[in-house]
């Protein structure tokens, strides 16, 4: 197995031929053999603290197959490590616009990289078609009226926020040389031209205030995003932008960020950035020299705009080293090295933001936060050494690496050996010569999907299949088998305990199963003849979900694929859900399912699993 790259880690090729003395053809068909195991990663970084460094570590002891690898580097212009961001985008699996168009932005960032001479530690190949395919397939996503929607593209699921971001999206692959569809543009610059006045039907009533208006948080803050994106297109006027600055009070910190990156784009010396800045700074918290911005009030219709704090502050980052640049009495420099330490910290342990938002717009920051400081590095020589305090060895992991202006980030790879498994001790990092640089260190090995897993975070789901017999629906108990030809019901049974917005449940097709696509009448004779399957009596999970709704004004839409069946919901009420989906077997062998999947796409970290599943299929 490759570990980088476990996802494809083996393939089963058919090849069919036929023919006579006179003709001869082929088939052949690639069949992906899906891993069973799952990556789990911890990272730590931070700052080169005198000429030793060391950062503790502990390797497990019992790692699948002794796969796992330490990946170290260090770098001195004052980026962080993106690795992980871009492995996650990479292998992103949910479909929607916003979700479709972050990726062909990451895919354009990590081009950007390459072509600057920085190097990656993944492969992420075909960059420049994901662009040029997601470009095509905007006008699939866009409403009549020019809005973006995130699944069907009707008037009534535009959404202002989501076409904004779109905009911006789009004059940032202008801006890199990238072809944008015109006719697209031009629709949604007028859709978002005819927002400012606001839709009541998608945002709240507005609240007369004299002669002017009295905008929602909410309100405020989408016509500032839609502001930059004007702004940033060449489609905004000064007039427009000042006449908005009536809304200042209500914009939230998210929303000044954006309202000050339009203002900057127009005309870096306007006297209303000042008034800008100071309302931002104004949210501005020194804690311990950290640097941290917090809003005023929770922000409790954040969800329609996709909103985290995390997003915020990496948006601040951006506008405060834009600011920096263009103005003669920026920012110190001290500070806005520590509030990028903040975007860069919050990431906790793990290899990348949280979101898709996250990281789009966290990346976006620290690129351009680097491009900033790139003319203030030092130089130095750093050795690095892998020191086990069980065993008393010393691994060294690099040797003199040199640091100057024209090299600022090296990175190493070293697999782990089954020696230092259940070890502890130190990576040290010694330095010779001055200079900031800041080290990056990823512990990543693979785990299987066992009833170890933290299953429930938010969500409570459960699977059950159903084999039917003689028309006879029989619960399948761990250990039974399915014949072939057989068809099986999935039922998925989810407890929500809080509305909850952009939820994806996401269940494995069991490798012997072919689900059947109950829109197609020669496909689904027998879903149909049946109907909604009620819960069974005899189900474990009768007596809580027998109420449980079938989650139809919710999950509107629905991915039924050969690997995975989801199912999307753009809000969630609290309560029982039942969803189903029907397959028909049609390849014998033994086949492991991984854990159903639920998550809150823009708050990853409230999710639920199932438990895994052993399905036997006999001849």
């Amino acid at each position: 197995m490759d570990f980088p790259n476990y996802q494809n880690s083996s393939e089963i090729t058919v090849v069919a031929s036929a023919g006579d003395r006179r003709d001869k053809d082929a088939l052949e068909m690639h069949i992906p053999v899906r891993t069973s195991r799952f990556p789990v990663s911890s990272i730590v970084y931070g700052a080169l603290e005198g000429d030793l460094t060391s950062i503790p570590f502990a390797i497990p002891d019992k790692l699948v197959d002794q796969k796992g690898e330490l990946t170290f580097s260090l770098a001195t212009d004052e980026g962080v490590n993106l690795d992980g961001v871009f492995r996650y985008i990479r292998d992103y699996r949910y479909p929607c616009w916003e979700q479709r168009l972050t990726r062909a932005l990451l895919a354009m960032q990590y081009s950007r990289i390459e072509r600057q001479g920085g190097k990656h530690g993944i492969q992420w190949s075909g960059t420049e078609e994901i662009i040029t395919m997601v470009l095509d397939e905007a006008s699939n996503y866009q409403a009549p009226n020019g809005g973006m929607a995130f699944f069907e593209p009707k008037n009534a699921n535009a959404s202002p926020y989501l076409s904004a971001y779109t905009l911006i999206a789009f004059a940032w692959l202008a801006d890199a040389g990238y072809s944008v569809p015109q006719s697209i543009k031009d629709k949604l610059i007028d859709f978002l031209s005819e927002v400012i006045p606001w839709d009541s039907e998608d945002l709240e009533q507005d609240v007369p205030y004299g002669e002017k208006k009295l905008l929602s948080p909410f309100q405020a803050t989408v016509g500032a995003v839609i502001l930059h994106g004007r702004a940033i297109s060449n489609e905004l006027s000064e007039s427009e932008l000042i006449a908005y600055s009536d809304y200042l009070e209500q914009m939230g910190l998210f929303g000044l960020s954006q309202y000050l990156l339009a203002a900057l784009e127009l005309d870096p010396q306007l006297q209303l950035i000042d008034e800008i800045l100071a309302r931002i700074m104004n949210h501005r918290s020194l804690v311990d020299g950290a640097v941290e911005f917090v809003e005023d009030a929770p922000f409790s219709t954040g969800a329609r705009l996709l909103h985290s704090d995390t997003r915020s502050l990496c948006s601040i980052l951006e506008s405060l080293t834009k600011y920096s640049e263009l103005s003669s009495n920026g920012i110190d420099v001290g500070e806005l090295k520590e509030l990028a330490n903040s975007v860069r910290y919050i990431r906790g342990s793990l290899p990348r933001w949280m979101s898709t938002q996250d990281n789009v717009f966290c990346t976006q920051a620290m690129l351009e936060f680097s491009d900033f400081m790139s003319s203030k590095v030092g130089e130095f020589v750093a050795t690095v050494d892998l020191s086990s305090q069980s065993t008393g060895m010393t691994t060294r992991i690099a040797d003199a690496w040199q640091f100057d202006l024209d090299t600022t980030r090296l990175q190493q790879r070293y697999s782990l050996k089954p020696e230092l498994l259940g070890n502890r001790g130190t990576i040290d990092i010694r330095r010779q010569g001055k200079g900031i640089a800041f080290y990056n260190v990823e512990l990543s090995y693979l785990t299987t999907a066992d009833r170890n897993l933290n299953r429930l975070s938010g969500f409570e789901i459960y699977r059950e299949y159903v084999v039917f017999r003689n028309h006879e629906p029989q619960i399948l108990q761990p250990g039974d088998h399915v014949n072939k030809g057989e068809f099986v019901l999935v039922n998925l049974y989810l407890s929500n305990e809080v509305n909850r917005y952009f939820v994806v449940v996401d269940d494995t097709v069991p490798g012997g199963i072919e689900p059947v696509n109950d829109e197609l009448g020669t496909e689904s004779r027998f879903h149909k003849s049946r109907g909604k399957q009620e819960i069974l009596p005899t189900s474990t999970w009768f007596d809580v979900f027998k109420n449980a709704s079938s989650g139809a004004g919710s999950f509107r839409y629905r991915e039924l694929g050969l690997q995975n069946v989801r199912y999307f919901a753009k809000y969630l009420w609290r309560g029982k859900y039942h969803l189903q989906w029907m397959g028909q077997v049609i390849t014998p062998g033994e086949f492991t399912v991984i854990p159903t999947h639920v998550e809150e796409m823009y708050r990853p970290v409230m999710f639920g699993k199932s438990e895994p599943w052993t399905l036997i299929v006999e001849p």
